[in-house]
This record gives structure tokens, sequence and C-alpha cells, in this order.
């Protein structure tokens, strides 16, 4: 299949949809991205993509339009958004490539989706749509707006009208599908195709448990959904704080803040801001990581999602520190290898401390068992995921 995938992240910014896109070049198909200039996380478009219009990249073909750069204020947010749906629709109404498929790929915002569509429509194609982030309610979720406000009300019609034209829809999490019939009340099947792990590397050396300190390891995006500045209070409140040391791998509108906080509350000597960092060198966190914490706030239905670092924790054997809920938590919750702790400051200080208070034993039993599961469960690997997405566009593209 000669297919046509609609992306506003790809290489090298790191999601998993650069991944995905080679796996499907691996597997025979023919790949085309479009997508924008690389500025997630760095604040602004990385120099050596700024006149950067068209290349190959492992295989893929990519085009880049001329999108704004993603900067931390709101205005910057919408400013981006806004570029991509007109850079996009520039560009498809101009390109005279033939497809076979159409592939949407969303992390935000939603008119990546609007733009597939009139592009499918024009030449008579199917849509297939692989969702990572959920409209409206990724506006609820950043707190960017309330539901009982127009605006809310305006990107809800919008986003029923978005999905209801897309032939196959797909997200990564299973609770998803009860969302589109409840609350976009959309008779639409979502199917589940879990968000796979990248890494290369599996269930990392248990040796460096040994350590006098306890390294708590967060990797991934410094935002509000996921709570992470309440933090910084937390261990403020610890008797034991001597025996810890926070790693915080990765950026995000939350960072200042945190540092901020942590400066305020004088405990520079128990963080660690490593920032952002390419995929091959995250891996030494993990591997001298005595816990890994995957926060997502519970404010909105999108806190039902599994946070893509689930996953990648369970595959390569990390005890887990868990402050999420809905799909995320049942997987550990089968897992066995994490401990829970309540969404508030003092509630992730005593799920430090009893995650602390545990044996070198347990905690690499804890290990193994995340380990286990997740070599027991296939659908979380990036072969299985891909071979189902092939699934769904050989359908789509069969049916009349």
């Amino acid at each position: 299949m000669k297919i046509l995938i609609l992306c506003v992240r790809y290489y090298p910014e790191q999601f998993s949809i650069t991944n995905i896109a080679e796996k499907l070049v691996e597997f025979g198909h023919e790949v085309t991205i479009l997508t924008g200039r690389p500025s997630y996380g760095y604040g602004r478009i990385l120099p050596d993509y700024l006149n950067m219009r068209h290349e190959f990249v492992n295989g893929v073909e990519i085009y880049r339009i001329k999108n704004r750069a993603r900067k931390k204020s709101t205005l910057s947010l919408i400013m981006e958004y806004i570029s991509f749906y007109f850079g996009f629709n520039s560009f498809l109404r101009k390109h005279k490539s033939k497809y076979d498929v159409v592939f949407s790929h969303v992390h935000s915002p939603i008119l990546t989706i609007i733009s597939a569509n009139k592009y499918c429509k024009k030449h008579k194609l199917k849509h297939f749509h692989y969702g990572l982030d959920l409209w409206p309610e990724s506006l609820i979720a950043t707190n960017t707006t309330s539901r009982n406000t127009w605006f809310y009300k305006i990107m809800l019609k919008i986003s029923k009208d978005a999905y209801s034209k897309v032939d196959s829809i797909a997200f990564a999490s299973p609770s998803v599908d009860w969302y589109f019939k409840n609350i976009l009340h959309l008779n639409i099947d979502v199917k589940t195709i879990y968000q796979p792990s990248l890494s290369t590397q599996t269930f990392l050396s248990q040796e460096h448990y040994n350590s006098n300190i306890f390294n708590l390891v967060y990797i991934g995006s410094v935002t509000k959904f996921t709570g992470i500045s309440m933090l910084a209070d937390a261990v403020a409140l610890l008797k034991d704080k001597n025996k810890l040391r926070v790693t915080i791998v990765g950026s995000g509108s939350e960072l200042s803040k945190l540092d901020k906080r942590i400066k305020e509350l004088n405990l520079l000597d128990y963080f660690e801001l490593v920032g952002r960092l390419p995929a091959d060198q995250v891996i030494k966190y993990y591997e001298k990581a005595d816990a890994v914490f995957i926060p997502l706030l519970n404010n909105s239905y999108t806190s039902q999602m599994i946070p893509q670092k689930v996953i990648e924790t369970l595959k390569l054997g990390r005890p887990i520190l868990g402050m999420l809920s809905g799909d995320g938590r049942k997987i550990l919750e089968n897992a066995n290898g994490a401990i829970f702790c309540e969404q508030s400051v003092e509630g992730i200080k005593a799920g430090i401390e009893k995650i602390m208070s545990l044996s070198i034993e347990q905690r690499k039993t804890m290990g193994s068992n995340n380990y286990t599961y997740f070599a027991e469960h296939p659908e979380f690997t990036l072969d299985y995921s891909c071979r189902r997405m092939i699934v769904e566009l050989e359908r789509v593209t069969a049916s009349k």
C-alpha cells in the first residue's frame, strides 16, 4: 500500500509515529509523512530544519510544512495549531502524488483530522485515524477551558463532526470506546491498538539496587496533566529525604514551575533536572532507577487512558510508583509490580515512603513481575501494533 500519514510530530521529535512509519516500510509498504518542522520541547524550530521541506529518513518520504514554533505560552500553542491546519490544507491542495489510504496520527490538535478528511473526500480515499489525544477532552485535562464554556461546546461540535467522517478509528486505550458512545454520542466501534514500547532494551539489570541512595525517576513531558509539580512539596515533607534522589528527564510547560519550587524549598541536593534527551540517552536513567514515577491526574476522561511510560517501564522491568487511574492502573494492578499513591502532596509523600521501605528483594520481584507481564502480552510490542494497523488499513481500503 501507498500510505500518506498526517502528523504534527515526527523525527527528530520523539514520538511513536516515527517508529510506526519505519516499521510499515519494513513490512513492505510505501510511506509518506506530512508533518511540520520540529520544535516540540525545544521552544524554537531546530536550525537544521528551518528551510527543510522534503527529505527521506530510513525509507520514509517526509514533507514538512512551514509551521510556527511551539513555545510556552497558550497563544503560541494556538498559533502553532492554526499554522498546521492551514499549512496542511495548502500543501494537500497542490500535492499530486497518489495514495491508497490516509492515516492520521494525532496528539493535538483535532484540526489534523479535519485536513485529512477534506483530502480523503476530494480524492475518494479512506481515512484511518490512530489517536493519542482525546478531543475535546484534552482541553479539559490541560485546564484550557471547562465544560460549560462556549469554547468547549464549539470544540465538542467540531470534534464530533471530525470523528464521524473518519472510516476507521483506533486509540491506545480500551476506555475510549466508552467515551465515544457516552460523551460524544457517536456510534463508532473504536478499536484498541496499544501504543507500543519503543525501547530496544529489555529487562535491565537489577544489580544497582544495592545502592544506599533511592533513585526515583520520572521520564516524560513535564506538564499540568501529570501533576508533577506536586513532587517538590512531597519531598520536602519527607523525614528521610537524605536517602532519596529524584531525577526528572524531560521538558514541558511545568518544568520552570517545578524548578522554582525546588529552589524555594531548598531541595537542590535532592533533585536532578536533566531536561529533554534523545531516546538513546534516556535508557541510562531507567538503568539506575530504583523506581519509576508514573503520574496522570484524574481531572478528565483522558485520565482513563494509558501513558506510554506504563508499557515502556513494564518492558524494562522496573518497579513503579503510580499516581494514575483508568486503563493504565488496571494494567499495573494486573502486572503486580507497582505501588499506588493518592493524587495529592501527602499522597505522593506516603507513596515514596512506602516504596523506599521495600527490601531489595521486594523491589526485584516487582521489576520481574512487570517484565513478565510485558512478555506475556505481545500486543504491547511495535510489531504487533503495526500489524493491527495494517489489518485496519487494508480493511478500510477494501471497503466501499
